[in-house]
């Protein structure tokens, strides 16, 4: 298997979908880390600084909206992409994602 040094923090509220998806990607070589919205910006402002952030959004979305504004807003974190999966978003969802410039939003439920 291929080794990537590419880190991928996952985001989300739902432990057993963030594992999972973490699991998915260091099977396929990339290192990966998950977290929930309160200690994210900690993790990702001290030595770990993801080259992806992958959101798994649920109906948390002052959690999920308050860290894109951190991460936006800070320096040093401002140009890590963010992908935002989302079930099934409405559009005043859609519309508020890419207000906070994030990267990519993914629509649909992850599957293995």
């Amino acid at each position: 298997m291929t080794q990537y040094t590419a880190r991928v923090l996952i985001l989300g509220s739902d432990s057993a979908q963030t594992q999972t998806l973490a699991k998915f990607f260091r099977q396929k070589g990339f290192h990966s880390s998950c977290d929930d919205y309160a200690v994210a910006f900690d993790t990702i402002t001290d030595d770990h600084n993801p080259d992806l952030v992958l959101m798994l959004t649920s109906s948390d979305w002052h959690g999920a909206s308050d860290l894109f504004e951190m991460l936006k807003d800070e320096q040093k974190t401002s140009r890590i992409p963010i992908v935002v999966q989302a079930e099934n978003p409405e559009a005043s969802f859609r519309r508020r994602c890419f207000a906070f410039h994030i990267d990519d939003l993914v629509t649909g439920k992850p599957s293995n």
